[in-house]
Order: structure tokens, then sequence, then C-alpha cells
């Protein structure tokens, strides 16, 4: 835990020495969706994960460059968002889209960013409606995406809900 805080404060600082190899994607979005079984039952919540909008299948891979600790860092917070945002009942949808020199990986869930933090979404502390929310989720998620080569975009309306897309590098 100490090597982690240790890490995040070197990404903070820009002194981070980044270690990229091939990623699978799938693998680690498969891992999430697991760790998540217990939120995600509990509010009757299905996440759908797919690949160029059809459904992933068993055998395949979809590859990033990144460090897969950090990645998997960076997608758990995110996706852990659309699921305490989502109200019970809900789908998310984890769409990993072949973009040419990048992976998008598309987070998308039905609930709208409030209008009080849409403009500050991304910035250190802030958080809406969460008892024990630190601020902390989509900050540390766009670092973690920056300091891969990639970048994290949010979109947000009451007609379509909330897409955060996560750009990666592929190898």
């Amino acid at each position: 835990m100490i090597d982690s805080y240790l890490d995040f404060y070197k990404i903070e600082s820009g002194s981070y020495d980044l270690k990229p190899v091939p990623i699978d994607l799938v693998s680690i979005i498969n891992e999430l969706v697991e760790d998540l079984k217990t939120s995600t039952s509990h509010k009757n919540i299905t996440i759908e994960t797919l690949a160029d909008s059809s459904p992933i299948t068993p055998d395949q891979t979809i590859t990033a460059t990144g460090e897969e600790a950090l990645c998997h860092s960076m997608l758990s917070n995110l996706m852990k968002n659309a699921v305490e945002a989502s109200e019970p009942n809900n789908t998310i949808r984890v769409n990993l889209v072949d973009g040419g020199a990048n992976v998008s990986i598309q987070i998308c869930n039905p609930a709208e960013v409030p209008e009080d933090i849409k403009q500050r979404f991304f910035e250190k502390y802030v958080t809406h409606g969460k008892d024990k929310g630190t601020g902390l989720g989509t900050y540390s998620a766009k670092l973690l995406a920056e300091v891969q080569g990639g970048a994290v975009f949010m979109e947000t309306s009451a007609a379509s809900g909330t897409k955060l897309t996560v750009q990666m590098p592929k190898p």
C-alpha cells in the first residue's frame, strides 16, 4: 500500500517512471465486473461488456499499452463510480472500441453528472452525494490515463446519461 501511495505521489509530481507493456483490457474489465458483483447485485445493476458494440466473446483480447496495475486502478475507479451513480435496476455498458492508434474504453451509465460538479468532474476532492466519497476517483483516473499516454473525457446529459471515454495507446 505504501508503494502505491509513493507511486501516486510520483505520478502527481511528474517523476513516475512508466514501464509500459501490452495489457489485455478484456481480462482487466472482466476482473472488475467480478469485483463489483456485490455492489451490482445489491442494486440489481447489470454491467454489459462489449467490443465495438458487440458482446465480448470468452476468448477475445483487446490490447493497450500501459501498466496493468495503473490501468486496473483507473478502470476500477471509473466503473465503481458508474455503479454508485446508477439507480437500481439499470445497466452500465463498458464498450471497448478499436480506434486506430488508440483503444477507447467507454463506460456508460444512465445517470447525469450533477450540474454543480460537471465543470470540475476531474478535479481533486470533487464529489457529490456520497457519505464516504473522497473525490479522488475521477481525479486519479485522469492522472493514471495521462501518465500512460492516454486521456479521459466525460460527456453527460439528462437524455443520454454519462459516458466516460478513456483512450489508451495500442502496442
